[in-house]
């Protein structure tokens, strides 16, 4: 019975196992017809815990993905192309580990029908293995192949070991059908190791000969080309006997001058007097500068060589030290592979270039061929989709191989039973991707060839709720509290979380305190070893469950907890009641006494980073409240002072080149307690600010009794583009820390401040806001886990579920963090941004 090869474009793209992408970078409607078939490999090896995204596979002329088998780790193909097996077209490849290998039976070669069903594999026979390097079927239905055979033999002579060995050519014709041995040549005892024109190696088999393709001249006798003796060899197909030698040291014809060739590939009979061949000129040290495909005529009466046709070589001067491949196509076009370059070019009977394409660097593809074929895949089309956080949904339509499909539509409903046309899409490769509105739980896809016939049709399936992202794996201190949060696009989806595949339940388990365990965020109270393990989100909508990636939690004793370290504020500053406001609050569950600070506002300093309309003079006043006690002191520009400089150097804050600039700045003990650092212009002039606090305390010395900075929060007008208030923060220590992030503008109402941001949208950035956002949230929606961690830290409460403010909870990895806050729909005002350390 046929095996079938069945693709799954869904687990593909889950793993990674997608082909390669094909760049066309010249087309020309003159072109040949066809499609082109490749077996890109990567220059490195694949081991067997990586994910194979390598197989054979087949492109249009677009490049655009037809066909693809992507093959298990640590295997790769060769010679892939269309042949004719029992009078019909058939697809064949050779598989295995690699070329050259000699182990037995660990390279099979495979022939496809229309329907890709394989209908027979060919393996070498007598206790050898198939070479990758040639799978030539004849019109006999049998099949001419490749072997590298090691044989022991004493390479004293030629400075080697008296007991080496020698890694010899086979060429075996075998009955498809039956498997038996039809043919068996092996080039020592026809061809001498003197022949070669590779050194002895000081270990490992000498590799004289390297066999690298076979073929039927047209009289039925074998063509073989040696890449090491730089020779094509005729044998009689009967007796194995050598009928002449073209090229090399040896060759039995007169070789017009110019017309030498080296480390050659893919010799085949064009004609009775005509052999063409890819002519690489190059092992990695070139004899000429380009690669090449030539055309030889051979007299076999005068026994002289001349060239038959100019040659054709790459504008671009391309040289290939491995590999390759010329085929003439049926316009009388050369459609040459460049092997070991990954890259393939079609050129016109007078050589010049119409079509030129590559795979991506490190990526090689040992031949290329452009070739009709049309097939049927015995498979029925797949439809995937997933569902989008804009309301819509991505479709998938997946007919892998099917070469006639000109469109697809798509179906969704609420089930099975009640589909209607939702879209359609023209056919845009094997994984052919449509977004249609709406979240459906139910989508079907039909293909329809040029005419508008049915093709065929999936089943229909149903989505499950589609997770952005997986939660992010952490290491924390004990003691800590962990948040894991997810988003699930789709109708209406329950949360369920899990510990090591087990649900959970809010409340109290394995000495801590869970809750949200039913809902998008789970929080960890008081994390500790009982707690380690892997936490999942189960998702379930209308048409299934969802299961998210998995992420590690690790509760781990240390002396540097994550704590909050550098904290900065950028905004434009205004005149009164509009000034940029920087709060902090020094503490710490623990700590007791002062923590050392450098405080800055940078103004003339920002010019250097491009930042437009910056504060030519900015002042600082930095208030300390206290219930004993209430200060105030202002401080003006920084006059190049010594300290500051050291101070700042020692945090990794940015240089302050300008001993004369008016930026201002104070390092000094700071109580425990609540800070304000007000950011102004010292003259009454407005523009762009950064307040910066930075924890000072000398590294190495923290201990759970040195105070820190728990709470930081910024006031100030919020504009648009470059005139957002952006809040940047630095988690330190050694493991992860749980913040609480607002962005307050409704509820800013309440405290009598005129003129807040109606609608304040929060994103949170790694380092900056050049990358996508981490998160972000436009509207706390009453969020319990916000409104737990906001009791939790003494923040003012919200009274408003439904207000505009907006929250983010999340734990985060030591490193550099911005939360930026602009108006969602493009509103100005007042804001207030808070980063809040949770305990």
């Amino acid at each position: 019975m046929a095996a079938v090869l069945v693709y799954s474009a869904q687990s593909a793209r889950a793993q990674g196992s997608i082909p390669p992408p094909v760049t066309v970078t010249q087309s020309s409607a003159a072109a040949a017809d066809g499609l082109i078939f490749l077996t890109p490999s990567p220059l490195k090896p694949v081991s067997a815990g990586e994910v194979s995204s390598i197989g054979p596979e087949i492109v249009d002329s677009q490049g655009r993905p037809v066909w693809f088998h992507p093959l298990p780790a640590g295997t790769i193909a060769g010679d892939f192309r269309v042949q004719t097996y029992h009078g019909k077209p058939v697809l064949t490849w050779a598989q295995g580990a690699g070329f050259q290998i000699t182990v037995p039976g660990s390279n099979t070669n495979y022939i496809c029908d229309t329907a890709y069903n394989v209908i027979a594999t060919v393996q070498a026979g007598n206790g050898l293995n198939a070479d990758e390097h040639e799978f030539q079927l004849t019109p006999q239905d049998t099949a001419l192949i490749t072997v590298y055979n090691n044989v022991p033999t004493d390479l004293s002579a030629l400075g080697g070991s008296a007991t080496g060995v020698v890694q010899e050519g086979v060429v075996q014709e075998i009955d498809v059908a039956t498997g038996a041995v039809l043919l068996e040549w092996h080039s020592l005892g026809h061809v001498p190791i003197s022949e070669s024109y590779v050194p002895v190696p000081a270990t490992g088999p000498f590799d004289y000969f390297h066999i690298n393709s076979v073929s039927l001249d047209t009289d039925g006798n074998l063509l073989i080309s040696s890449r090491h003796t730089w020779t094509i060899y005729k044998v009689n197909r009967q007796t194995g006997e050598i009928m002449w030698r073209l090229g090399g040291k040896f060759s039995d014809f007169a070789m017009d001058s110019g017309l030498s060739f080296a480390w050659q590939h893919n010799a085949v009979a064009v004609n009775a007097t005509t052999i063409r061949i890819f002519d690489n000129e190059s092992n990695g040290t070139a004899i000429l500068p380009a690669s090449r495909v030539l055309w030889i005529h051979h007299d076999d009466t005068t026994m002289t060589a001349s060239l038959a046709a100019s040659p054709v070589q790459h504008p671009a001067g391309l040289s290939a030290l491995a590999e390759g491949s010329a085929q003439a196509l049926s316009n009388g076009d050369t459609f040459v592979g460049w092997g070991i370059l990954g890259r393939f070019s079609e050129f016109n009977p007078n050589g010049a270039l119409l079509v030129d394409a590559a795979l991506p660097p490190g990526y090689n593809c040992y031949r290329s061929f452009r070739m009709p074929w049309t097939a049927a895949p015995a498979t029925s089309p797949t439809v995937t989709a997933q569902y989008n956080g804009d309301g819509t949904t991505t479709v998938h339509a997946v007919w892998n191989g099917a070469t006639q499909v000109a469109s697809w539509s798509i179906l969704s409903g609420e089930s099975a039973g009640s589909l209607a046309v939702a879209g359609s899409v023209a056919w845009n490769g094997l994984d052919t991707s449509s977004v249609i509105p709406g979240q459906s739980p139910t989508v079907k896809v039909v293909a329809y060839d040029s005419t508008g016939a049915t093709l065929g049709s999936s089943d229909p399936v149903g989505i499950p709720p589609t997770f952005a992202a997986p939660p992010a794996s952490q290491t924390v201190a004990t003691g800590s509290t962990v948040v894991f949060g997810v988003t699930a696009y789709g109708p209406n989806p329950a949360y369920q979380w899990t510990l090591n595949g087990s649900p959970l339940s809010d409340g109290a388990a394995l000495g801590a305190t869970y809750s949200g365990t039913s809902g998008p965020v789970l929080v960890i109270s008081g994390a500790n070893p009982a707690t380690a393990g892997n936490y999942a989100c189960v998702a379930t909508g209308p048409a299934g469950a969802s299961t998210s990636v998995p992420a590690t939690l690790t509760v781990v004793d240390t002396a540097d907890p994550g704590r909050l370290t550098n904290v900065s504020a950028r905004a434009r500053v205004g005149t009164g009641a509009n000034v940029l406001i920087a709060g902090y609050v020094v503490g710490g569950q623990q700590a007791s006494g002062t923590q050392d600070l450098l405080v800055r506002a940078s103004g003339p300093s920002l010019a250097s980073f491009s930042v437009p309309n910056i504060l030519p003079d900015p002042e600082l006043v930095l208030s300390f409240i206290s219930p004993m006690r209430t200060s105030s002191k202002t401080v003006s520009a920084w006059n190049g002072s010594p300290v500051i400089a050291q101070a700042a150097a020692a945090v990794g804050a940015f240089a302050w080149e300008n001993a004369a600039s008016l930026d201002s700045a104070l390092v000094q003990h700071f109580h425990m307690g609540t800070h304000t650092a007000e950011v102004l212009g010292a003259s009454g002039d407005t523009g762009v600010a950064l307040a910066e606090v930075y924890d000072a305390t000398p590294p190495g010395t923290y201990t759970p009794s040195t105070p820190h900075l728990v709470n930081v929060s910024a006031r100030a007008v919020v504009g648009t583009g470059s005139d957002a208030l952006i809040a940047g923060f630095v988690i330190g220590g050694q493991t992860a820390k749980t913040v609480l992030i607002r962005a307050s503008g409704p509820a800013l109402a309440g405290f009598g401040i005129p003129g807040s941001l109606k609608d304040p949208k929060v994103a949170l950035y790694g380092g900056d806001t050049t990358s996508s956002p981490l998160a972000s949230n436009s509207g706390w929606a009453g969020d319990p886990a916000v409104a737990s961690a906001a009791r939790a830290v003494g923040a003012f409460g919200w009274t408003d579920a439904q207000s505009n403010d907006s929250a983010l909870l999340v734990t985060l990895s030591p490193g550099a963090y911005t939360a930026e806050v602009l108006g969602q729909s493009g509103d100005t005002g007042v804001a207030l941004v808070e980063v809040y350390e949770i305990p």
